[in-house]
This record gives structure tokens, C-alpha cells and sequence, in this order.
């Protein structure tokens, strides 16, 4: 009313942002040590720091065991467990650090990283496994691009049955449905 200010704008100025559509930068290497010490056998106890850290690790375990199909049938391409039977008694954990590997598409981590790796990947008992995993990652990724091709996959989700292929697709399944009928002859 006393015009201090002529010219309102109609509508919201618009938000921009970066979203996290690449979860791999959302993790870090604490994250999947403890990842990896919740999924050993038996569990490891695990200390978290918040709420935040402890959605953060399930998060990641819970992709792990969405895409656990796909992981499987890449390792047993390239016969993963015939060159390590020591390791198929820990298949949660293999499953964990493959994935971890594809959200890095199997690239060699920063310098700075390495050391961290190292010590966390070994108190966490994974080293071994990360490192037999590197070492075939080639067979990996070309067992993994083979899926994609075969099955006309544009991304690794397509790869997933239709109910696992999203998030919120997994959610809305998980959720029961309420439905209800409405007579149109007592309604206008």
C-alpha cells in the first residue's frame, strides 16, 4: 500500500541446485567400511556418528541388494568364485564392493584416498576382496556391459525387474494400495 515495493515479482524465483543422481559421490569410504562391517558374518557392532551416517550406509546396502542379481550374474560370468571358493561363504560382502566399484565405473581412486582405503578396507576385513575384485576388473565390466547389451539395457537399472527398477517404484510396491468405489448415480 505505501509502494515500497512496485515491481512484485508474480512468481518464484526458480531453485537451482545439485541433486545426487550419481550415489557414489553420496558415499564415501567410511561409509561402505561400515557397510562392510554390518554385512560380515556375523555383523560387526557399529558405531555411528548421526542419523544422517546410519541412513547414508543402509541406503547403500539397500541398492547392494537391489542390484544383487545383476551382480551375481556378472561374477558368475567370469567364474569369480571358481578362482576364490574362500570367498562365497561372504557373498554380501563381495556384492558391496563390486557395487561400490561399478558406482565408480571401475576407475582407480584419487591418490589422497588411497591411504584412507588401506586402513579402512582393512579394519573393516574387505581388502582382500577389493583387491581381488580390481584385479578382474576388466572381465567385470565387459561381463556387466555384455548384460546391457544383451537385454537392450540403457542404464544398469533397466537391467532390474520392473518392481526394483526405481526407487520410488520399489516404495509404491511396498506400499499397500487403498482403493474405493463411488456410486456416480448418488454424486453429481
Amino acid at each position: 500500500p505505501n509502494g515500497l515495493y512496485p515491481n512484485l515479482k508474480k512468481k518464484c524465483p526458480q531453485i537451482r541446485g545439485k541433486s545426487l543422481k550419481d550415489k557414489s559421490k553420496f558415499w564415501n569410504l567410511k561409509t561402505i567400511a561400515l557397510a562392510a562391517n554390518l554385512l560380515a558374518k556375523p555383523p560387526k557392532k557399529v558405531e555411528f556418528e548421526n542419523e544422517h551416517e546410519m541412513r547414508k550406509v543402509y541406503s547403500l546396502i539397500y541398492d547392494v541388494f537391489r542390484f544383487k542379481v545383476v551382480l551375481s550374474n556378472s561374477l558368475n560370468d567370469i567364474e569369480f568364485y571358481k578362482r576364490f571358493p574362500e570367498h562365497k561363504e561372504d557373498e554380501n560382502r563381495i556384492w558391496l564392493m563390486f557395487y561400490e566399484l561399478l558406482g565408480r565405473n571401475f576407475k582407480q581412486r584419487y591418490s589422497e584416498e588411497i591411504d584412507l582405503q588401506y586402513k579402512l578396507f582393512r579394519e573393516s576385513e574387505v581388502e582382500e576382496i577389493a583387491e581381488h575384485l580390481w584385479e578382474f576388473r576388466k572381465a567385470l565390466a565387459a561381463s556387466i556391459s555384455r548384460m546391457r547389451i544383451k537385454f537392450n539395457a540403457l542404464s544398469l537399472s533397466k537391467l532390474l525387474p520392473i518392481h526394483l527398477q526405481n526407487e520410488k517404484v520399489a516404495n509404491a510396491a511396498s506400499n499397500t494400495m487403498v482403493t474405493g468405489w463411488i456410486n456416480p448415480f448418488l454424486l453429481r
